[in-house]
């Protein structure tokens, strides 16, 4: 017997990682901003438990992003263009007789990996407010 039959008839084979589909881009429109206050339970620990949340919509999705920088930049009702990809949670492993490629087993929509957002401002340079932009690094 193969250690690669042994180690898959032991559960050890099996191999778990993080897709990102290609860059999306779609406009959006901040439909929901909520503020969670510090309510000092973790203080002790130095752990904030201070909650800022912002919500884009698109024509086909919601996407919900825990993020002080960019709930303070964007106001509700602001039209905005999302730059993201949707990210999957995916299982792969050797599906007997064929121990020679893993294949896919079970791929799950995890969430989405924003990479930028901007206001539809910066392209009108509106006097009145800057165009606001931000860019998600590490999301």
């Amino acid at each position: 017997m193969s250690f690669r039959k042994l180690g898959h008839r032991l559960g050890f084979t099996r191999e778990t990682r993080v897709e990102l589909s290609d860059l999306i881009s779609e406009s959006a429109v901040v439909t929901e901003k909520k503020h969670i206050p510090d309510d000092g339970s973790l203080i002790f620990l130095g752990i904030p438990t201070e909650s800022y949340f912002i919500t884009f919509k698109t024509d086909s999705r919601e996407i919900t992003i825990g993020n002080p920088s960019a709930f303070h930049q964007f106001e509700l009702n602001d039209r905005v263009k999302l730059n993201y990809m949707d990210r999957y949670l995916a299982s792969y492993d050797y599906i007997p007789p064929n121990f020679e490629e893993k294949q896919l087993i079970v791929r799950e929509h995890e969430g989405h990996k924003l990479v930028s957002v901007y206001t539809d401002s910066v392209l009108r340079h509106l006097p009145e407010r800057a165009g606001c932009s931000f860019n998600f690094t590490g999301c």
